[in-house]
């Protein structure tokens, strides 16, 4: 036999052909047929290697993304008014609001967890046939009786809506399909997004208008409802890919320092989002502003965070070890905004338009820099602690990721609403301040660390190599 010859030569031959071979039987990983048949397709002005199945991903996720914002924004013209007529108080309809965050909340770290049994294709179907449905039925509710009826039915269409979206795990189905670019298409989902939140209320008062209050849902329910027709015949089942396995518990990514650090920072970022929405109108009436004046204000973040956003997400896949001082940089930057959106007492300034400006500007830029480099974040410090870049773990993670983010956006608007009330916007802002520099000391102190445990490593293997290539006899 080969492996009995005296020949040394023949001996690494045959162990070199016996390891080729090997190598050519393997089956391929979960992300290599992903790769085959590819085709340049031009996006934001970069050359993507694209198959078809990606680019019709990407498409239905496009079209997933603009109309789940507009629909989530396009409540706010008509249906504050409607409810305080169907004998609501205010408080119970910022139950309603909260409650799809609530459920978001819950359920998305259970499809995360078992995003590889359920499969995408039956999560992402599945959860546009819900929302589509929860959305249609939403236009009937005027019919309900005013009072304790209608406000149960609101909450229990807006929970149906959230179980929905929390099927979608995005951004697994992102970090599944495009393995090597996630930065810059969850970046590209971001932009229809934040163009859907900017449309929603403009598309919500016209359809109002227009047909009352069920036109609106049913326009938006239909055509959610014609998206999900499409990802039905369309939309391509990653089941196959790998056989199904025990799912991961979340309890030992949750033990890791420097993922709990970055989910603080996500946590951070979506409760300022909130924050601002219900009470920044009031904070600006001292000025003087004009409604449109005020709009257009308001507006100005949204696009620069539209315009930065894909920008943000090719720094991010180019320079994926930078993205914890990226973070760290744009947390500086959101309480730098803060303290002049305020601005915050210690600044001893008073409350202008330039410095109201520059600080929600800021505000824009900031928060694309921790949207968009989270979630590939998170993947990567899990598969940096041996995780393997599959669907198991882009389903934890995505699944983290939207509960800490809906956990965020929850108590946003509490904070902005109750605290604001109670201690006033620039107090309020100061906390929100302290909350980010908290947040940035602790991610400098673990990025810090990391530097230092790399030099060690570094050290260490070049002892070891070292002590490889001495002679084992000295003259």
């Amino acid at each position: 036999m080969s492996y009995q010859t005296t020949d040394y030569v023949s001996d690494r031959t045959n162990v070199q052909i016996d390891y080729n071979e090997r190598k050519s039987s393997r089956r391929p990983s979960q992300n290599e047929h992903i790769i085959n048949q590819c085709r340049h397709v031009k996006l934001c002005g970069m050359n993507f290697q694209m198959n078809k199945t990606q680019f019709v991903t990407i498409v239905l996720l496009i079209g997933y993304f603009f109309l789940s914002a507009a629909y989530y924004s396009l409540f706010a013209p008509f249906f504050p008014s409607e409810a305080i007529n169907k004998n609501l108080t205010k408080t119970q309809i910022g139950i309603i609001f909260g409650m799809f965050e609530f459920v978001i909340f819950i359920l998305s770290p259970y499809f995360g967890k078992n995003l590889e049994n359920f499969g995408i294709r039956f999560l992402f179907v599945g959860g546009l046939f819900i929302n589509s449905g929860s959305q249609f039925l939403f236009g009937f509710l005027h019919l309900c009786p005013d009072g304790i009826v209608f406000f149960l039915m609101c909450i229990a269409c807006r929970a149906v809506t959230g179980i929905g979206v929390s099927m979608g795990l995005s951004f697994a189905i992102v970090g599944h399909y495009f393995p090597d670019r996630v930065s810059f298409f969850v970046s590209l989902l971001e932009v229809f997004n934040g163009i859907g939140f900017m449309i929603g209320p403009v598309i919500g008062g016209f359809l109002y208008q227009f047909g009352g209050f069920q036109t609106p849902f049913f326009v938006m329910g239909g055509l959610l409802f014609l998206l999900f027709i499409a990802a039905y015949f369309l939309f391509p089942d990653a089941r196959g890919c790998s056989q199904t396995r025990e799912t991961l518990s979340m309890l030992p990514f949750l033990k890791i320092p420097r993922l709990l650090i970055t989910l603080l920072l996500v946590f951070m970022c979506a409760l300022s989002i909130g924050y601002v929405q219900p009470s920044i109108e009031l904070h600006l009436i001292p000025l003087g502003l004009t409604p449109i004046q005020i709009a257009l204000i308001m507006m100005a973040p949204s696009l620069l965070y539209i315009i930065s956003t894909p920008l943000i997400g090719i720094i991010c896949d180019k320079f994926k070890n930078l993205m914890k001082w990226f973070m760290l940089l744009s947390t500086l930057m959101a309480a730098f905004s803060f303290s002049l959106i305020a601005p915050i007492p210690i600044l001893n300034l008073k409350l202008n338009l330039l410095t109201f400006m520059i600080g929600y500007m800021g505000f824009g830029l900031s928060i694309g820099g921790l949207a968009i480099p989270g979630y590939s974040e998170l993947l990567r410090i899990a598969i940096e602690k041996g995780y393997t870049n599959d669907l198991r773990t882009q389903g934890v993670i995505s699944g983290l990721f939207s509960s800490i983010w809906s956990s965020g956006s929850l108590a946003g608007p509490i904070l902005g609403g109750y605290v604001v009330d109670k201690i006033g916007f620039e107090l309020a802002t100061t906390l929100i301040v302290c909350g980010f520099l908290f947040s940035a000391l602790i991610s400098f102190f673990f990025v810090i660390y990391d530097i230092f445990e790399y030099i060690s490593r570094r050290k260490k293997s070049n002892i070891l190599l070292a002590s490889e290539t001495d002679p084992l006899l000295y003259n």
